[in-house]
């Protein structure tokens, strides 16, 4: 099974469409997330049209021109069910043929540190189930100085220590990557350049037991401050 995640940074702009029917062409994935779509109400209902008939197809609401999150997958990958939902979070079980069912959470972070804790504390409840899961997204927060270039010298403030200790305390394992080091910019230029790590996935050891082949790979960006990944 491959997924792709990407924040989109607005699934009604012009040139979200084209790249987006691109990365699917290309990638050829099972599972799509969007964050940050921007979108809600009737323009939710428009997204759906564009999408193929085969598809499904499920979408959290923006609140004014911030966060959204849309799901859309292949009704022919396996069974997908939904069964949590909120404005950082939509939690999945996954269930392929014969194989165990494994918990999938699509993350899109709050910017503010504060807002992550309640992301932070449903996560690791899910986590205490014991089943195989996978958690990836855009975390908007890095754990280590090697995730960063540019801006404010890193310094572990307390999101830092936070975001580690969640880690941590599930026993999370970050899957790694290959292509682009980096997976936003804030598009400044010159010293106020800033490059970061900020989209990412970590899975429990029981999920990695069950897909050792597991691959993660950062695609280039296009159409957005944030590179998709696929994992």
């Amino acid at each position: 099974m491959k997924m792709i995640l990407w924040n989109c940074r607005g699934a009604g702009k012009l040139s979200f469409a084209p790249a987006f029917r691109r990365l699917v062409q290309v990638h050829d994935p099972d599972i799509c997330v969007l964050f940050e779509t921007r979108l809600a109400g009737r323009s939710i209902v428009k997204a759906r049209r564009a999408l193929p008939r085969s598809w499904g197809f499920y979408a959290v609401d923006s609140q004014g021109l911030s966060g959204g999150i849309i799901v859309t997958w292949k009704l022919d990958c396996g069974k997908l069910d939904i069964f949590n939902v909120s404005s950082q979070e939509v939690i999945m079980v996954i269930s392929e043929g014969e194989g165990r069912p494994w918990i999938f959470a699509a993350v899109y972070a709050s910017t503010d540190f504060r807002a992550r804790r309640t992301l932070w504390e449903e996560a690791s409840k899910l986590v205490d189930q014991g089943q195989p899961m996978l958690i990836a997204g855009d975390f908007n927060c890095i754990d280590d100085p090697q995730e960063k270039m540019g801006g404010r010298q890193f310094s572990y403030q307390r999101k830092v220590r936070e975001f580690q200790e969640f880690i941590s305390t599930n026993g999370l394992i970050d899957l790694g990557s290959t292509g682009p080091r980096f997976t936003w910019c804030n598009n400044q230029q010159g010293p106020a350049r800033v490059w970061e790590r900020l989209d990412r996935a970590f899975a429990t050891a029981g999920w990695i037991q069950e897909f050792p082949d597991n691959h993660v790979k950062h695609l280039p960006r296009i159409a957005s401050d944030h590179s998709p990944i696929l994992v």
